[in-house]
């Protein structure tokens, strides 16, 4: 949802440096808003809409010639209910940060464990039945 310190600032910077170091990013152009047209750095993708700007970041990488299916499509957030915003799409989402809490809950203070990027099939937030899906701590809401 954020703008990550604005434009050619250091987090951007280092964003693109992390994005790209298991392969190619193919874009340093950044779009704000949930269209993903011609990129696939998204800044600004209201809360709950976020599983709108996949089809566009799926088209984005297409065009470069890699195909990712939807069924490969694995989403994070600290928010539940942007995770929970998946629950009719075809992609994966897992909350992520749900042992460090803040806002009553809503937001995580810390972002992800490492443990907690794990490609879980479904649409997954934080509570009592992560242990067995091997997430620090979350639970199935809708699959």
């Amino acid at each position: 949802m954020g703008d990550a310190s604005g434009p050619h600032s250091s987090e951007r910077n280092r964003l693109q440096q992390v994005l790209s170091a298991g392969g190619k990013l193919w874009t340093d152009q950044w779009r704000t808003g949930c269209s993903a047209q011609g990129t696939s750095l998204i800044l600004g993708c209201q809360d709950g809409r976020k599983q709108t700007a996949v089809r566009g970041i799926q088209q984005f990488y297409s065009s470069k010639g890699v195909n990712i299916a939807d069924s490969e499509v694995y989403f994070f957030d600290d928010r539940a209910d942007n995770v929970r915003s998946f629950g009719s799409t075809p992609y994966n989402a897992n909350q992520i940060s749900c042992n460090s809490r803040d806002n009553g809950g809503v937001i995580g203070l810390c972002g992800a464990r490492t443990s907690e990027i794990k490609k879980v099939r479904g649409v997954h937030t934080c509570g009592k039945d992560a242990k067995d899906l091997g997430m620090a701590d979350a639970t199935t809401v809708v699959v």
